[in-house]
């Protein structure tokens, strides 16, 4: 079993730096004395400058704790820790009520607690404790919200989120001031540390081919627990993130309407292009209004009906003199 891997660069400063704390206190797990199966000088070395990267990265963040948010960071953490506490004992008290649905929605809330660690949530290092009570609170809100309202645990609930809220606004203006103040040397030591990490992990998950896993087996499973932590919390972040309404785009500028095209003259459309007033054609004498018909081709000159005036006829109307 080898330590997996996850991109630390996406952690936020302080979380970068209780996740190297946690790894710190879990070397003391790993082979370091050349008696020990599994022991190696490089192993040592790796341990030992990891160590020494981590206290540097502590000095420069303790340098930034002078700043005005510091002290308020401190205070709203003890006042979140004291909601969660008083949350952990209201529902434990709960889930020996009388009324047995009373009971039975304190047992479930206890469930909640217990799947994140019960009443030692408060001894996470920060970072951690954020992450956990996020989850925490998310469950509590997918309970029965009247069932919760009715065994007053609601109110427990609604405290501890208030108190949340405050302490990660707070961590973030501690932030903005820490980055103004002293950016440039925290930013080099956690690069040295988290560099000290990976060259740490690189050299166990080595050893962990060459000598099997068993000298390093306590190491290994509780980092890879820390890492599926910090894991969770990036993906609760990036989630969180998703859901937020992203800004509207601009309306589009209505397209101005075409000119339109003028008609080609001739154009066969059924329209005449020009109007001019209509020419009336001549009238024939002895005939309609209309124009004067045409003679039936082949009938000769006698071809008229015989029963009409000289318009019906069939013949010419204007007769030309014979030539003597």
């Amino acid at each position: 079993m080898k330590i997996s891997t996850i991109n630390i660069a996406r952690l936020r400063v302080q979380e970068d730096f209780g996740f190297q704390e946690l790894v710190k206190n879990e070397t003391d797990q790993l082979p370091l004395l050349e008696s020990a199966s599994g022991y190696t000088a490089g192993l040592k070395t790796d341990v030992e400058n990891h160590g020494k990267a981590f206290g540097e990265f502590d000095t420069a963040l303790k340098a930034a704790s002078s700043v005005p948010s510091a002290a308020e960071v401190s205070n709203l953490d003890r006042q979140r820790d004291d909601s969660c506490t008083k949350l952990y004992t209201f529902v434990r008290g709960i889930s020996g009520h009388p009324d047995k649905e009373k009971a039975k929605v304190g047992a479930e809330a206890v469930a909640v607690f217990k799947k994140y660690g019960g009443g030692s949530i408060v001894d996470q290092p920060q970072n951690q404790e954020s992450g956990t009570l996020r989850n925490l609170i998310q469950d509590f809100r997918a309970m029965d919200v009247s069932k919760l309202t009715q065994t007053g645990i609601k109110d427990f609930v609604d405290d501890l989120e208030q108190k949340q809220t405050a302490y990660l606004a707070a961590v973030k203006k501690r932030a903005k001031e820490e980055r103004s103040e002293l950016t440039g040397v925290i930013k080099q030591k956690r690069k040295a540390c988290d560099e000290a990490y990976l060259k740490l992990i690189e050299t166990v998950n080595a050893l962990v081919v060459v000598n099997g896993d068993v000298p390093y087996r306590g190491f290994v499973e509780s980092v890879t627990s820390h890492i599926n932590h910090q894991k969770s919390t990036l993906a609760n972040r990036q989630t969180n993130a998703d859901k937020k309404p992203k800004d509207p785009k601009q309306p589009k500028q209505p397209k101005q309407p075409k000119e339109p095209k003028p008609q080609k003259p001739g154009k066969d459309d059924g329209k005449p292009d020009i109007h001019l007033p209509e020419k009336e054609e001549p009238k024939k004498p002895g005939g309609d209004s209309g124009a004067g018909k045409k003679p039936d081709g082949g009938s000769g000159a006698g071809g008229g009906s015989g029963t009409g005036g000289a318009g019906d006829s069939g013949n010419p109307d204007i007769h030309l003199p014979k030539e003597g």
